[in-house]
C-alpha cells in the first residue's frame, strides 16, 4: 500500500514525498530555519491512514524523534445508517454519529491501536475530516436555489417539488454548467450542524480511548478539490465548534484546533483575518 508522506513546518503542510516499502524518495524540501519564529513549534510529520498499526512501527523507528506529528483522517463523516440530520438536536446528532461507529465497529479496535502507538511514541495526532457530511455542502449554484426555496417557504409561498429530469433535459443542464456547478461548498446555514458533528464525534472517539491533541476541521478549506469554506463561515465554524466541545464537557486543551490548514500560507491570510476578530476563539 502506497503511503504519502508530508512535511509539516509551522502548521504548513507540503505534499509530495512518498514511499512504498522504504523511506527513499526522489523529492526533498530544504528549509531555512533561520527565518522561522524561534518561539514557535517546528514539526515534521507524516500523513497516516486507518491501516494496520504494524505498518507504521518500522517507519517510526527509522525516522526517530524527528517524526513528531501525524495527520490522520480519523473522524468519519460517511458510513452512517442514513443521511446526516439537518438542524439537528443534540440527541439526533448523537444517534447519527453513533450509527457511523456501529457500521465501522470492526475498524475501531485498529484505530485504537494506531492512536496508542502514536501516543506511546510521543507523536501528536492531528485528526481531520476532509469534508463535512454530504448533507451540509452543495455546489454554489445549488445554494442559490436552496436559499430561494427557503425564502419562499418562509414567505408562505408554495414551492413545487422538482421533477426528475428527462435524458434531454439532463444533457442540456450538463452543457450549461459553469464553474459554480463544479465544486462543493459548506452551506452557511449548516455550520451549526457541522460543529455539532465534530463535538459529538470527538466525544464518541474519546470514550473509545482515542487521543487527538489536535483537530483540523476541514482539509484545505480554501481549495475546491475537497470542500470550499468561505473565510467568514470558517471562523464561525471554529467558534461554534469550540462552544459545542465545551458544552460536551471536553477540555479544549485535549483537542486544540489546528487552523486554518489552507493549501498554502498565502491562502491562509483571509481565514486568519476572520479568526482573530473573535479573541476567545483565537485563544
Amino acid at each position: 500500500m502506497k503511503q504519502v508522506f508530508v512535511l509539516v513546518v509551522v502548521l504548513v503542510l507540503l505534499n509530495g514525498v512518498s514511499t512504498d516499502d522504504g523511506l527513499e524518495s526522489n523529492e526533498f524540501f530544504e528549509i531555512d530555519t533561520s527565518k522561522l519564529d524561534k518561539n514557535g513549534p517546528v514539526r515534521f510529520g507524516a500523513q497516516i491512514y486507518s491501516s494496520t498499526p504494524d505498518m507504521y512501527e518500522p517507519i517510526i523507528k527509522q525516522l526517530g524523534s524527528v517524526f513528531n506529528l501525524a495527520q490522520w483522517s480519523a473522524v468519519w463523516e460517511v458510513s452512517g445508517a442514513y443521511p446526516a440530520p439537518r438542524n439537528a438536536s443534540d440527541e439526533e446528532m448523537e444517534r447519527w454519529v453513533d450509527s457511523i461507529y456501529r457500521v465501522i465497529s470492526d475498524t475501531v479496535p485498529m484505530m485504537k491501536q494506531i492512536s496508542d502507538s502514536m501516543f506511546n511514541n510521543s507523536i501528536d495526532v492531528v485528526a481531520y475530516s476532509a469534508t463535512a457530511p454530504n448533507t451540509y455542502y452543495m455546489h454554489p449554484n445549488q445554494m442559490v436555489e436552496f436559499r430561494k426555496r427557503l425564502k419562499a417557504e418562509k414567505d408562505g409561498i408554495e414551492v413545487e417539488t422538482p421533477t426528475e429530469l428527462t435524458k434531454e433535459e439532463y444533457i442540456e443542464k450538463m452543457q450549461n454548467e459553469n464553474e459554480f456547478d463544479k465544486f462543493n461548498q459548506l452551506v452557511a446555514e449548516f455550520v451549526p450542524d457541522f460543529a455539532k458533528f465534530w463535538a459529538v464525534s470527538l466525544d464518541q472517539l474519546y470514550k473509545k480511548g482515542l487521543k487527538f491533541p489536535f483537530i483540523e476541521l476541514s482539509l484545505e478549506p480554501d481549495s475546491r478539490d475537497y470542500m470550499y469554506i468561505d473565510p467568514i463561515d470558517f471562523a464561525e465554524l471554529m467558534k461554534t465548534t469550540v462552544q459545542e466541545i465545551k458544552a460536551k464537557g471536553i477540555p479544549m486543551d485535549r483537542h486544540k484546533i489546528f487552523a486554518p490548514g489552507t493549501s498554502s500560507p498565502i491562502a491562509a491570510k483571509p481565514y486568519v483575518e476572520e479568526i482573530v476578530k473573535d479573541r476567545d476563539t483565537y485563544d
